[in-house]
């Protein structure tokens, strides 16, 4: 075979055709049951059975068989006839004679007579029920009871019955001259001159219903006296021997009566399974060009767990094959594969074969997600972890009972959580950050697209990570990448999702990575202090310092950062990340904690106190982050500079008054005990450190009015929320300052 990774291709009960296909190495038996067939010479018909449980591979080997007669051309015909393509047992009957008789008269050694002597021979056995009535009697054959020996008038009777074509009819009249011995003889004569025997096949044996079983046994018994005449019957012999079962003999001795010779498929091993499966899955992931990578160790711990349990027979593993080349493609994404690939061929595998136990998790991620074991010692609720388990274990009784030990071993695998809980052994970190990187499906924001199949909103897709991962040392197709992003929400998600991949982006590449993040800091969503999303730059700090913690000392740590502040265009990511690694007022920087030392530090607030002070000047201080600017500024240079240039932006117009008031808002939340209410509000004290409150306030007089401008409107209509608290602030202030 040029490439045995086809076994992915095939469909799971599609049988092999031809020794080229053959991937069990059963030639040698075929070759011996083959022979079997081509030597026989006995004075009387040969009946092979060949036996097999539903999916060991009988109708493959009988197309090995049937392809090594064909070569040798050692048998005059091969008759195929499936009785379970003719349901009802007076239909069965007729389509095996009608069948074989069809041919038997395309057979080209075999003498003239012998498809008509045949003919007369069927007229005589395929009587129906019906025609019995209209005789009023009946005659057993060879031990056959429905066999009834023909009289006179049965010609009429099969008319009157419509049980049989009038063609039938006619046929039975002609042989009516001739008693059965005789046909029967004429018959064996005939066949005794073929040079070759006649093989007839019948398939599918035990998907028959019981009558129809002991019905077909009895035919094959009352024909199985004829020379040259050889039967390949395929069935499951316990099923079979079941059926034939009565109260006069054992089904498994009325069957070794008819059946003359008995073989049993041979056994496959599970090293043969093992090494299908591994170059079927080969087969399939060889598609991608190398793009996907397996864990050697880790496949072999979730194999061995227990997964190999469910691929014991050929069947199974073309069925798990032929469906995961298909569902393979769902998670591929361009260049990459949005998923880990061990994990989903576990979760797959469970879908196949434990389709129960897979529905119930897909729906209930809190199985594995539900508690968190290291709180709950630590608060001593030990009958919460005891929940835990009893959860799981109740979850793990869908599972099939012969192969739910091997569930719980591939669950326990590729959950850590769940083996946690079942040992009642608390994990040191719930949740790994290589979790993460690795796509395992064990890290809850990973979970989901295993069941969905698609990308969770607010999440990117692995094929954009890789994109960024490769042009780390590019600068300018960084920042192409962040541009081409549309979502605030897709930017927050990819810096998060990067966060566990510094480690693979090297320092030098880091200055050019850590320059682009600066340089597309604008771009980030302004997150109104109090919002519950965290925004794009706490994401893109933790990045940085991931990346920059891979150099031990502070000090170079800020020399490379102070490279980057150089090179940026951006402002807003770079002041932002000065601001939180400056220790709070009071507080000694910690080297080991912080990205600088204490030089490089003062260095980087001095380049962010010039760059605000640029921004001023060029009227760029607006907007919602306009209070974090003023923050800084009025830190780093004191109050009289801050407040002067406040004083001047709020006088300019009334416009800038309410934009002033906008980017001072917080957005609050509060319960009541019973719902929970979301609201706007100002610091005061906060204002009052750039502007005075009463200018503020007479400075905002055209937005309490009636009837509004067209451009207050417009403002109204952006922050209508916070025009309402605006107004609030306002009337609260000047009932306070008339109480005073």
């Amino acid at each position: 075979m040029e490439n045995r990774a086809i076994a992915a291709e095939l469909n799971a009960d599609r049988p092999i055709t031809s020794a080229s296909e053959d991937l069990l190495s059963r030639g040698s038996f075929c070759e011996a049951l083959a022979n079997s067939i081509r030597n026989w010479s006995g004075s009387e018909s040969l009946v092979i059975g060949l036996y097999g449980a539903w999916g060991t591979g009988k109708t493959s080997v009988k197309n090995l068989v049937i392809s090594n007669l064909d070569r040798s051309r050692d048998v005059s015909s091969i008759i195929h006839f499936n009785p379970w393509t003719w349901s009802g047992e007076d239909r069965l009957q007729t389509a095996f004679f009608e069948e074989i008789g069809k041919s038997i008269s395309l057979v080209q050694d075999a003498p003239e007579e012998l498809a008509q002597t045949w003919k007369k021979y069927a007229a005589r056995l395929t009587l129906g029920g019906t025609a019995l009535e209209h005789l009023k009697s009946a005659a057993e054959f060879a031990a056959v009871p429905w066999a009834p020996m023909i009289l006179g008038g049965i010609s009429d009777a099969l008319r009157k019955a419509g049980s049989l074509s009038e063609k039938a009819a006619d046929a039975h009249e002609a042989s009516g001259r001739e008693n059965l011995e005789d046909l029967k003889q004429s018959l064996a004569d005939e066949l005794a001159k073929l040079s070759r025997p006649i093989l007839l096949v019948l398939d599918d044996i035990d998907r028959l219903t019981d009558s129809e079983i002991r019905l077909l046994f009895r035919l094959i018994k009352a024909n199985s006296d004829f020379p040259n005449l050889v039967f390949l019957m395929l069935f499951d012999r316990k099923v079979v021997e079941n059926a034939l079962d009565d109260q006069s003999h054992s089904g498994r001795e009325y069957m070794e009566k008819i059946v003359q010779v008995g073989f049993h498929i041979p056994e496959v091993q599970q090293i043969d399974l093992d090494r299908l499966l591994s170059e079927g899955l080969n087969g399939i992931f060889g598609r991608y060009s190398g793009a996907i990578k397996l864990d050697d160790l880790r496949w072999h711990l979730v194999y061995s767990s227990g997964l190999k349990s469910y691929f014991d027979s050929l069947r199974r593993v073309r069925r798990f094959l032929s469906g995961f080349s298909f569902y393979l493609g769902l998670f591929w994404n361009q260049k990459s594969l949005e998923v880990d690939p061990i994990d989903l061929i576990a979760v797959e595998a469970l879908r196949v074969f434990e389709p129960d136990l897979y529905a119930t998790l897909s729906k209930n991620p809190q199985i594995v997600f539900g508690l968190d074991r290291s709180k709950s010692l630590a608060n001593g609720k030990s009958n919460d972890i005891e929940g835990h388990r009893n959860l799981i274990e109740n979850w793990l009784t869908k599972a099939s009972t012969d192969t739910r030990e091997a569930a719980g071993g591939v669950l326990r695998e590729i959950f850590p959580q769940i083996d946690s809980a079942l040992r009642d052994r608390v994990a040191e970190n719930s949740e790994k950050p290589d979790w993460l990187r690795d796509l395992r499906i064990c890290h809850s924001q990973i979970f989901d697209r295993y069941f969905t199949m698609t990308i969770p909103e607010g999440d990117v897709s692995q094929a954009l990570i890789e994109e960024v991962l490769s042009s780390t040392s590019e600068k300018n197709r960084i920042k192409g990448i962040f541009d081409s992003i549309n979502s605030p929400r897709d930017v927050a998600a990819l810096l998060n999702r990067l966060e566990v991949y510094g480690s693979q982006i090297s320092l030098d590449d880091s200055m050019s990575f850590i320059t682009a993040i600066f340089d597309i800091g604008e771009k980030f969503q302004h997150e109104y202090p109090g919002s519950f999303d965290i925004p794009a730059d706490i994401y893109a700090r933790g990045l940085i310092r991931e990346l920059l913690f891979q150099e031990s000392v502070a000090k170079k740590r800020g020399e490379r950062l102070l490279k980057c502040l150089e090179q940026t265009t951006g402002h807003w990511m770079p002041l932002r990340l000065i601001s939180i690694e400056q220790p709070d007022e009071g507080q000694l920087l910690d080297e080991h904690r912080c990205l600088f030392d204490e030089r490089t530090m003062q260095i980087a607030i001095a380049w962010g106190l010039e760059k605000i002070r640029t921004l001023a000047k060029s009227n760029s201080l607006t907007g919602l982050r306009l209070s974090f600017y003023l923050m800084r500024w009025q830190r780093w240079a004191g109050e009289q500079e801050p407040r002067e240039w406040a004083r001047n932006y709020i006088d300019a117009t009334p416009r800038n008054a309410f934009q002033f008031m906008v980017a001072f808002a917080r957005h609050s939340v509060f319960s009541d005990g019973t719902n929970t209410h979301a609201y706007w509000a100002f610091s005061l004290p906060d204002l009052e450190k750039f502007v005075d409150l009463d200018h503020l306030f007479q400075q905002l007089a055209p937005y309490a009015e009636e009837t509004l401008s067209d451009g207050f409107r417009q403002d109204v209509e952006e922050h209508r929320d916070i025009y309402q608290a605006i107004l609030k602030e306002i009337r609260y202030y000047r009932e306070r300052s008339q109480a005073t």
